[in-house]
């Protein structure tokens, strides 16, 4: 499935909804195609999102979330 900007933005909004109920703070940073595709406009579409939390808590509360 083709990932556009808006529908990246869509999932960081549910996702950043997530961290504010659950009172929690994250910052990542997004690499790959994704980057190429939210900053750079250099291509319509992405298949995925490649990103890292900058505070590795933060990736414990996505995780305990998923299960």
């Amino acid at each position: 499935m083709a990932l556009s900007s808006a529908d990246i933005k869509i999932a960081f909004d549910a996702l950043s909804s997530e961290f504010e109920k659950a009172g929690e703070h994250a910052e990542f940073v997004v690499v790959g195609g994704a980057a190429l595709v939210l900053l750079y406009d250099a291509r319509e579409t992405t298949k995925d999102v490649d990103a890292f939390f900058l505070n590795p808590e933060a990736s414990k509360f996505v995780q305990r979330r998923n299960v």
